[in-house]
């Protein structure tokens, strides 16, 4: 998804599981998710970056990030029909229970406009999806 490069590395680590880096390089141009995420320990609002649906179902099914405050997908130039970035806000998490591929649950996305998106590389479904069950009601 990101490269990194040295000069953008910062000059001071907090500590040494992890490294911070100023600026990183985009790889990866297919569309992804932006989650932020309210810690309830520590109090702060955390932002991750999904390539895919699986990824955003990793995180809601029992993984203890946070509490998700919201979610956009950012649909990048060459997927976007005018070739601009654009940031869509996500309104509804459900869970697609038996995807019509025969792939294993997977989370599908609703934008305000009730468009659904899902799936890896993250695209617009179109047609019947299947059963659902919400996970998470976003609000505006």
């Amino acid at each position: 998804m990101f490269t990194t490069h040295h000069p953008f590395k910062l000059p001071i680590q907090f500590d040494k599981e992890s490294t911070i880096w100023r600026a990183v390089e985009l790889e990866l141009s297919t569309p992804w998710f932006v989650a932020t995420v309210l810690d309830g320990e520590e109090g702060i609002s955390r932002t991750f970056l999904l390539t895919g649906s699986p990824e955003l179902h990793t995180m809601l099914n029992g993984h203890q990030f946070g509490t998700l405050q919201s979610l956009q997908l950012v649909m990048t130039p060459n997927w976007s029909s005018d070739h601009r970035w654009h940031f869509i806000p996500i309104r509804r998490i459900e869970l697609r229970l038996r995807p019509a591929d025969g792939a294993s649950p997977d989370a599908v996305v609703q934008a305000e406009d009730g468009v659904r998106y899902g799936g890896f590389p993250i695209e617009r479904l179109t047609g019947d999806i299947g059963p659902v069950e919400t996970l998470a009601e976003l609000e505006e």
